[in-house]
């Protein structure tokens, strides 16, 4: 993971941009994904849904620290990345007990063999019952119906977390 040193929860603002109820809460739903705190018919898949420039990004990247704080192995990547991700680092992502794929689109898994490699990664962790998370600044009804088809099959079942209360 690049270098995030400034990135640090108790710098996350709740009162950021308005509704502190809403952002705390997604903070609290995120953290509870990442600790394998869910329901066991839960998806291990979830989307992470909000406007631009709300602090997704900045988010994702604290939750997937606090992970590494507390032991467990966790990688934050950009969607658009995936593709050039060597083989090795591509099987231990597929294991890893926490993963964040940032700057999903569904524009993104329909080119450059994103769409491939997503969802062999994805396929592999649902399988293990890893917790991943897709950040996205798009609703997931759009995802579904834009996605590559592979993709948008498991976003279906996809627990979602959304600014906006979907």
């Amino acid at each position: 993971m690049a270098d995030y040193s400034s990135y640090k929860i108790e710098n996350y603002r709740a009162d950021y941009l308005g509704d502190a109820k809403k952002r705390e809460k997604i903070r609290s739903e995120l953290l509870r994904f990442m600790s394998g705190q869910n329901e066991a018919d839960e998806s291990p898949l979830c989307i992470f849904s909000a406007a631009p420039q709300t602090g997704k990004t900045f988010l994702a990247i604290v939750v997937c620290k606090t992970a590494i704080n507390l032991g467990k192995s966790a990688y934050y990547a950009k969607c658009e990345d995936l593709a050039a991700i060597g083989t090795d680092t591509l099987e231990d992502i597929k294991h890893i007990d926490f993963l964040i794929i940032d700057d999903f689109a569904d524009s993104v898994t329909l080119y450059n063999n994103v769409g491939s490699v997503l969802n062999s990664i994805l396929e592999t962790r649902a399988a293990s019952k890893l917790p991943t998370v897709l950040v996205t600044p798009f609703p997931a009804a759009e995802l579904i119906k834009k996605c590559d088809m592979r993709i948008s099959g498991k976003l279906q079942s996809a627990k979602t977390i959304s600014s906006e209360g979907r």
